[in-house]
């Protein structure tokens, strides 16, 4: 799970995005699921739970089939 923290700016909870060496990121993925077949991944090239730069080929263990 994301982990949560307050904005005092916002007043409101954040969700703070893992790193890909968390998550066991793999750019390309080795088996046969994919973030671009994930329903955390945003087009073109992000992902709701991880940071960074995502590419529709690459995968980690939060994939969840969209």
């Amino acid at each position: 799970m994301a982990e949560h923290y307050a904005n005092p700016f916002l007043g409101r909870h954040m969700t703070r995005k893992k790193t890909k060496a968390g998550v066991g990121f793999e750019h390309p993925a080795k088996g046969e699921d994919r973030c671009g077949e994930c329903a955390h991944f945003q087009a073109p090239e992000s992902c709701e739970r991880v940071q960074g730069y995502i590419q529709p080929e690459d995968w980690c263990r939060l994939f969840r089939r969209a």
